[in-house]
């Protein structure tokens, strides 16, 4: 931008008269002050316009995460409500009451998962995570954990690679903890009959744990993003995966903070296999 205007200013003519003359001049300090405001102005504003857009596109993306919070929390108590209704009223099949109490204690296990989830987030955005490292036997937390996911699953051929103990200074409740997220990932992603396998085993960056299955594998184009909180990929509603999304976002948390490092790869014949290294602390 630039000040112009009209300037007086006078001639003397040959005779020694004396005319007044106008001519359009440019205030060029003037100019450069306003070219000085202009400059710090605008980029404010379309920071402003920038910042305004991204906050909202993080309030939608968290109504959308609301939503599905909802919807995952909703759908255990409907069928808990609609069954102990049921009961209520008394039923003469026995069958249809096993029916209705498998399916109560089903949906508060998942129901009681959910909430740990929210718990297990919570406790990483306070500063009341720590780590207990002790010596453990890991191959006996690794045998711990498949046979917890076994009582709650039973569809799938989930195996722990035989080996001789596996002693080292980890936090024992934070590798179950891992364990447990990696393999409800693995059995949800994975067809009926399918197999998990887990391994573990010493490497050069400490402890090695890997987690295998059969299942329909990752697409490529989400490979960083399965990670984030709440995401929950493409291929989640052909799966018998449910949750919040939070399984391996909990996973990539507790490893960072451990000081390890988590990664995913194709497995051999389909499916993924999921490593986290462990430093001994």
């Amino acid at each position: 931008m630039r000040t112009v205007g009209l300037v007086r200013h006078t001639t003397r003519a040959a005779d020694g008269a004396i005319h007044p003359e106008w001519t359009w001049a440019m205030d060029t300090q003037r100019a450069e002050e306003l070219d000085e405001a202009q400059a710090s102005t605008e980029p404010q504003g379309i920071r402003a316009v920038a910042s305004h857009r991204s906050s909202m596109a993080d309030q939608r993306e968290m109504i959308g995460i609301s939503r599905a919070a909802v919807h995952e929390l909703r759908t255990p108590l409907t069928a808990i409500h609609g069954y102990a209704q049921l009961l209520r009223r008394g039923l003469s099949d026995p069958a249809v009451a096993q029916r209705a109490l498998d399916v109560i204690l089903r949906e508060t296990t998942r129901l009681s998962g959910l909430l740990g989830d929210l718990s297990e987030v919570a406790e990483l955005d306070s500063a009341s995570f720590y780590s207990d490292p002790v010596e453990a036997d890991l191959i006996a937390v690794a045998r711990a954990a498949a046979d917890q996911a076994r009582g709650l699953d039973g569809r799938h051929d989930l195996r722990v690679v035989d080996g001789s103990a596996l002693v080292a200074r980890l936090d024992p409740r934070r590798v179950a903890q891992i364990l447990a997220h990696l393999l409800s990932n693995a059995l949800g992603y994975t067809p009926e009959g399918g197999q998990v396998t887990i391994q573990v085993k010493r490497g050069p960056d400490g402890v090695h744990i890997a987690v295998s299955d059969t299942g329909m594998g990752t697409n490529s184009q989400e490979a960083e993003r399965i990670y984030d909180r709440y995401y929950r990929g493409r291929d989640a509603e052909r799966s018998s995966a449910r949750g919040l999304g939070l399984g391996l976002y909990i996973v990539r948390e507790i490893v960072r903070r451990s000081g390890g490092r988590v990664w995913h790869e194709p497995g051999e014949g389909g499916g993924t296999t999921f490593h986290v290294t462990l430093p001994e602390l």
